[in-house]
């Protein structure tokens, strides 16, 4: 049989103290939430129902209150439609801890998944900013521009023969996105 505990989240955890918010989003990654009041307007659910908490932490946040005084979870939940979020007071659920090994190694799993997917995000800016400071150097320019650096990088790309068309087609439209 599996056993479970659960803990309340208060107002206080969050407020006042550096990085409460950050090892509090941490803290409820992957995790399992029960409804205990929908009052609120929250529309998660009726009493007892169980969310789970996503597994990328810039989904989780804290919302109400004046002055940076949380009093409620802010709740995204990635659904057919696009991404779902909702406040839910502190009182209106409990967080469900699991305990077994078979959880924790899911756990595990999953966030190992989400530092690997970070680190991946990270090192896509380091070479943005390697490209970036290479188009100064080569242009001698002084100051970074977006227009210029565009049309930089598509000609790179155009004289890459490494990459396919279709390929240089793709990433030129990126280019041209962003």
């Amino acid at each position: 049989m599996k056993k479970k505990e659960s803990f309340s989240i208060q107002a206080k955890d969050v407020n006042g103290t550096p990085n409460a918010i950050l090892g509090m989003r941490q803290l409820l990654v992957n995790k399992e939430i029960i409804i205990l009041n929908q009052t609120g307007g929250h529309n998660y659910g009726p009493n007892g129902t169980i969310i789970k908490c996503p597994a990328d932490a810039s989904l989780l946040g804290f919302a109400g209150g004046a002055g940076n005084k949380f009093t409620s979870l802010k709740l995204n939940i990635i659904n057919a439609t696009g991404v779902y979020y909702n406040n839910i007071n502190f009182d209106s659920f409990v967080v469900r801890i699991s305990l077994t090994k078979e959880d924790l190694l899911n756990d595990i799993k999953s966030l190992k998944k989400a530092k690997k997917d970070y680190i991946s995000k990270i090192d896509e800016q380091i070479e943005e900013c390697n490209f970036k400071i290479q188009y100064l150097k080569d242009t001698d320019s002084k100051e970074w521009n977006a227009n210029e650096y565009k049309a930089y990088r598509t000609l790179e790309l155009v004289d890459n023969a490494d990459l396919s068309r279709i390929e240089k087609a793709k990433l030129i439209a990126q280019l041209i996105n962003d």
